[in-house]
């Protein structure tokens, strides 16, 4: 299984814990998801720790209000965020979504956040709301 499958699930069984009960196997999932992504901090600004690359990885991010699309870089992600390289400035409160393709096995991962923090071409996003993973070309309903 892929990083971004496990955001994926763990993000999409908090954002459905907060509207319905879980189901047994779904909230045993949320816990185990949650040990795994949560492991040790790297420091004392994250509740959990960030997965970094070595260069920035494309990313595509809708700023919700039709401002189109914006083109950035990915340089760390985690269980609750995301830590991005951008050309355009977003302000803080800004809600947005997170399109990423992993063309290998022709799947979008779509991850709605808002802007948390923003200096010098680069922000920090959380995660909030419901994500969506579908074979790339698939629109939403």
């Amino acid at each position: 299984m892929h990083l971004l499958d496990l955001l994926h699930d763990y993000q999409h069984l908090r954002a459905k814990a907060q509207l319905v009960s879980l189901a047994p196997a779904e909230a045993m999932r949320l816990e185990g998801l949650s040990e795994l992504l949560r492991g040790q901090p790297a420091d004392g600004r994250r509740k959990t720790p960030r997965f970094g690359f070595p260069k920035p990885l494309p990313v595509t991010i809708a700023p919700r209000g039709g401002d189109g699309f914006v083109v950035a870089g990915l340089r760390e992600i985690g269980a609750e965020g995301a830590a991005l390289v951008l050309e355009v400035a977003l302000p803080e409160g800004r809600p947005l979504i997170l399109y990423f393709d992993d063309e290998d096995r022709g799947l979008r991962f779509e991850l709605p956040a808002v802007v948390v923090w923003q200096a010098g071409g680069h922000a920090g996003v959380r995660f909030e709301g419901m994500p969506s993973r579908r074979p790339i070309g698939v629109q939403a309903a």
